[in-house]
C-alpha cells in the first residue's frame, strides 16, 4: 500500500482543489492510502467531508506578504516556519511514501517533504510565462526539490521544462464526463441566476485578479455595444477572503462600464454541470493557467 499526502494550500473550494479532491477519490485504494492536507476547516474541508476524503488539517495562514506591514510579515515568516514543521511532522507520523503537491503558488509543503526526506511530485497547473523574481525563486525550487513533475498541458511543460527533473509528464485533470455529458439546466437554477429564456448566456469562472473577470467585464461591455441580442453573462466564482476589494472592484466595473445589469455575479457553485448546461459560451481569460478544469468541462 502506497500512503500519499495530497497537499491542498487553500481551504476555499477552487479549480486545484476540486481537482485535488478526484484525485483522492480516484485513486485505486486497493493500492493507495490517501489524505488530503488542508490548510483550515474551510469550505473544501466541508466539500471533502460531504465526499467522504480522508483529511488532516495543518493551520497556515491563508495571506500573501506582497501587502502586508514588516510586523506582519515576519509574524507570517514565524507562521511558515511552523507550518513546514508540523508538515514535516505529519509526513513522518503518518508514514507517508510520497507528498503531492498541487500548485506552484505555495513552496512551503515541498520544503518540508524534503526535510522529511520523502519524494515530491509536483503539480504545475499554472502557465508560467514571463515570471516575476520571486516566481522564478518559486521555479528553481520547485526544480531542485521535486523528484516528479506533472504538467497541466504541454504548454505549461513548455514554460517551465525543469530539466533537473527526472520524471515529467503532462496529467490532465479528472472529469466525469457522464455528470458533464447528461446534465440539464435546471428551472430553479436558470431563476435563481435571473437568466431569461432568450438570452445568450456567456459564462467565465473567477473573481481573483489571476482568472482576469475584468477582461472578462470590458469583453462583456464590447460584446453589449455592438450587438442588439440579449446577452447574459455569469461571472461564478465566491469573493475569496484575500480578494474581498476586488470582488467589490468587479461589480464597481461592471457598473462603470453600465453592464452591471446584463452581469450576473453568481458566488460559489456546486452546480456547474447545469450552469455549463445553459452556457452557450465559455470564456477563461485567465492571465495564467494552463488548463483549468472548467475548461475541460465546458468542452463536453
Amino acid at each position: 500500500m502506497i500512503r500519499v499526502g495530497l497537499i491542498s494550500h487553500l481551504s476555499e473550494v477552487s479549480g486545484a482543489g476540486i481537482a485535488l479532491l478526484r484525485i483522492g477519490r480516484a485513486l485505486d485504494p486497493e493500492r493507495f492510502w490517501t489524505v488530503v492536507v488542508l490548510p483550515g476547516r474551510g469550505p473544501l474541508y466541508e466539500l471533502a467531508q460531504k465526499q467522504k476524503v480522508r483529511c488532516e488539517v495543518i493551520e497556515n495562514p491563508e495571506e500573501g506578504m506582497a501587502d502586508a506591514s514588516l510586523r506582519k510579515r515576519i509574524q507570517l515568516g514565524v507562521q511558515r516556519l511552523r507550518y513546514i514543521k508540523a508538515l514535516m511532522r505529519f509526513f513522518r507520523s503518518a508514514d507517508i511514501d510520497i507528498v503531492y503537491v498541487n500548485t506552484t503558488i505555495t513552496v512551503f509543503a515541498g520544503i518540508a517533504a524534503r526535510l522529511a526526506g520523502k519524494p515530491i511530485v509536483w503539480h504545475v497547473r499554472e502557465l508560467l510565462e514571463s515570471p516575476t523574481l520571486g516566481t522564478r525563486m518559486k521555479m528553481w525550487l520547485i526544480e531542485h526539490l521535486s523528484d516528479a513533475i506533472f504538467y497541466a498541458s504541454h504548454a505549461g511543460m513548455k514554460c517551465f521544462a525543469a530539466p533537473r527533473v527526472p520524471h515529467r509528464l503532462v496529467v490532465r485533470n479528472i472529469v466525469d464526463v457522464e455528470k458533464f455529458l447528461h446534465a440539464k439546466a435546471s428551472d430553479s437554477v436558470v431563476k435563481e441566476l435571473g437568466i431569461a429564456p432568450h438570452e445568450i448566456v456567456i459564462t467565465s469562472n473567477g473573481v481573483f485578479p489571476r482568472k482576469a473577470p475584468d477582461i472578462f467585464l470590458r469583453a462583456a461591455a464590447e460584446v453589449v455595444s455592438k450587438t442588439d441580442k440579449a446577452v447574459r453573462f455569469l461571472l461564478v466564482g465566491p469573493p475569496l477572503p484575500e480578494h474581498l476589494e476586488y470582488y467589490e472592484e468587479m461589480k464597481k466595473l461592471a457598473s462603470a462600464l453600465g453592464i452591471e445589469k446584463q452581469v450576473t455575479f453568481a458566488g460559489l457553485r456546486m452546480d456547474m454541470p447545469e450552469i455549463l448546461a445553459r452556457t452557450d459560451i465559455f470564456v477563461s481569460p485567465s492571465r495564467n493557467e494552463a488548463q483549468p478544469n472548467i475548461i475541460s468541462e465546458a468542452l463536453v
